[in-house]
């Protein structure tokens, strides 16, 4: 990426209710999906579930015979992918709030590739540890890589309530995520298993990301 993408980061408040464009697209474009699967032709909803849900047995044969492309893309695709309104409302509530400070703090194109890369690494963790067959959708990898990369931004504050609420709001969500995630295989109480597995992943690669981001940034300070 060129020195105009680089992670610019900042710890200024944003104003209120002021998305950026990046987050806002995503929403969108994720409200857009939605609506498809809910208000357009029968056919699409198999369709795009077959083709770009993450499937642990199809990412499987993939790897093993093939086409490569046809079993990568899903990694990624899924996330565009949602079924039950709620799970919509949760992730992109969560994106607006995590995706909004990424972008302001690292950039659009760094928002972009945090997102998409969460959701992979997010979609691999879940067939690494997956002791069935399972098929994912849903942003929540990305949005929990969003999450992490948030993390080394709160770092710089050290002081303040917004560094300890935000430290403790992240904090439950993670323990809630580790809590409810394995219950949610037991029974019907959530419609369907959480893939809480591939939140962790997400959210690792985010944190890392974050923190390389935020070195990369002070060496580029410190050499001019």
């Amino acid at each position: 990426m060129s020195d105009d993408e680089s992670p610019k980061v900042t710890t200024r408040s944003p104003p209120a209710f002021n998305v950026p464009p990046a987050t806002l697209w995503a929403v969108l474009f994720l409200a857009g999906v939605f609506a498809g699967l809910r208000l357009g032709p029968k056919a699409w909803s198999p369709w795009m579930l077959d083709h770009l849900a993450f499937s642990t047995r199809n990412f499987a044969q993939a790897l093993d015979t093939g086409p490569l492309l046809a079993g990568l893309a899903p990694l990624v695709t899924h996330s565009f992918i949602h079924i039950d309104p709620l799970h919509l409302l949760l992730n992109l509530g969560f994106l607006v709030a995590f995706g909004s400070f990424v972008e302001r703090s690292y950039g659009m194109a760094w928002f972009i590739v945090v997102f998409l890369a969460a959701a992979a690494v997010g979609a691999l963790t879940q067939y690494a540890v997956s002791s069935q067959e399972s098929v994912m959708i849903g942003a929540s990898g990305g949005v929990y890589g969003l999450m992490g990369a948030y993390v080394p931004v709160l770092s710089l504050l050290r002081s303040g309530n917004r560094w300890r609420g935000g430290l403790g709001f992240i904090a439950v969500i993670l323990v809630l995520n580790l809590v409810l995630g394995p219950l949610s295989a037991l029974g019907d109480m959530f419609g369907a298993p959480i893939a809480w597995q591939a939140h962790i992943g997400g959210f690792v690669l985010g944190l890392g990301a974050g923190f390389a981001l935020l070195g990369w940034r002070r060496r580029r300070i410190a050499r001019r």
